[in-house]
């Protein structure tokens, strides 16, 4: 077990972080660190081999160091809670969590000598822009570009599945027929926000009724 070369992962509990550490835990010679809030909560959920549990809170970083003590590699999905509504009564907001959290994470994994940091980002990342998701995960990017660490910087779009709150909620919307557009993010003039009433976008519209959003996506016309 401790030939295994160590992965932690801040937000593996989420939901791309469940995703991450259930692949991770798979793979010969791996072993997963789950940086959690609650690290019983998290354990509960993801019963996988090769993986241990820590407490460590991103907006607290003296959890960090001895979290990410032995780790060859950071993997960066943290999400605040209500993503990507944020609730600045609470504290859960992009500047707080996602660059606040990306900067003490880079901080914390410089002392502990790891040596790569990955970071989940999105593809309208841009700290030009005036959409503060966007805005700080441009920022983000930045301080891990010159941060000096090894790093890998990945720009999903939507990330989907049966657990995602994000498209399912406007699924839910479509399917009740109260839903009569589709916002797609982004400040770039390709961003369009789609009608219900074209063809393509009906029939996919319609078939939420019938069918789980996993299966929809697959069986929408590409035509």
């Amino acid at each position: 077990m401790e030939d295994r070369k160590l992965i932690a992962i801040a937000g593996g509990s989420g939901f791309i972080g469940r995703a991450i550490v259930g692949r991770l835990s798979q793979i010969p010679g791996l072993r997963v660190r789950v940086l959690s809030r609650n690290p019983d909560k998290a354990r509960a959920t993801l019963p996988l081999p090769n993986t241990e549990f820590i407490r460590a809170e991103i907006t607290d970083p003296a959890t960090l160091g001895p979290a990410l003590a032995g780790a060859v590699a950071l993997v960066n999905a943290t999400q605040f809670d209500g993503y990507p509504v944020e609730n600045p009564r609470k504290g859960l907001t992009f500047e707080r969590v996602d660059y606040g959290g990306t900067v003490a994470l880079l901080k914390a994994a410089t002392c502990a000598a790891v040596g790569h940091f990955l970071y989940l980002s999105g593809a309208a990342a841009d700290e030009n822009s005036t959409h503060p998701g966007f805005h700080f995960k441009g920022r983000s990017e930045r301080a891990i570009r010159e941060s000096g660490i090894p790093y890998t910087i990945f720009r999903p779009s939507l990330v989907y599945g049966p657990e995602d709150r994000v498209l399912n909620t406007l699924l839910n919307c479509s399917s009740s027929r109260q839903f009569s557009s589709f916002p797609v993010a982004g400040d770039r003039p390709s961003n369009r926000c789609w009608s219900m009433t074209s063809p393509r976008v009906s029939r996919w519209h319609w078939a939420r009724a019938r069918k789980r959003s996993t299966r929809l996506l697959k069986s929408v016309d590409p035509s």
